[in-house]
């Protein structure tokens, strides 16, 4: 769906892909190794991962079910996930409040990250740097990761609006910040966590997001 050089960007789940309620998740290449954002629910993720591709890693953009519970999946196909450490206990414990599992009337399973991260973290992919963008708001330890001018959001902010935060650990003034931090990154491509891609014209959405997100603080 994106490939500019060495870089290449698969959806790999998400709505017409995998079942509901799995979020996008997507597959950044660079040469022959990749990572993984965001896993799902369903678990079929793991299966439409190309042969070709050595992945290694799933990131987690938060621990929102519909993010994050096929992670017993990924870890019992030899993948590493992590999240950052502000949302590790989620995970352990199986929180269906923190993860919002209640909304999809299903229990989030719990188990344990094979990592945590925070701001400023790198992972290497092919020799290129996926930073980690701590941005919290939807949720207490939501993430977005950067290559370059491309942004992988989560749940922080879409091609049609900023996410929510009314959801449990959700936090209105921290998102903006959130979006105004990552306005400042240069970023011109987003892959969001539901919804359209929005490729190198992301400037816009995200100040759109943010008035969205400002209106009657």
């Amino acid at each position: 769906m994106y490939s500019d050089g060495e870089v290449r960007v698969f959806r790999v789940g998400g709505k017409g892909i995998t079942p509901s309620p799995d979020c996008n998740c997507y597959l950044l290449a660079v040469g022959d190794e990749g990572i993984l954002i965001d896993l799902g629910a369903s678990g079929e993720v793991i299966d439409r991962l190309p042969g070709n591709v050595d992945v290694r890693y799933a990131l987690l953009t938060h621990s929102h079910f519909d993010h994050a519970a096929a992670g017993p999946d990924a870890l019992e196909a030899g993948l590493e996930v992590g999240v950052h450490r502000a949302e590790a206990e989620v995970l352990r414990e199986g929180d269906d409040r923190l993860s919002a599992a209640y909304l999809f009337g299903r229990p989030m399973p719990a188990y344990e990250p094979s990592f945590t991260f925070r701001d400023g973290e790198t992972f290497d992919v092919g020799g290129e740097e996926v930073e980690v963008l701590y941005t919290p708001g939807h949720s207490p330890g939501s993430c977005c990761f950067l290559l370059g001018d491309l942004a992988f959001t989560g749940d922080t902010v879409f091609g049609f609006g900023p996410g929510r935060w009314d959801l449990p650990g959700g936090d209105r003034k921290k998102l903006c910040e959130s979006l105004e931090r990552l306005l400042s990154t240069g970023v011109r491509s987003i892959f969001p966590g539901h919804g359209y891609e929005v490729i190198g014209e992301a400037v816009p959405a995200i100040e759109a997001a943010l008035r969205e997100a400002e209106k009657d603080i």
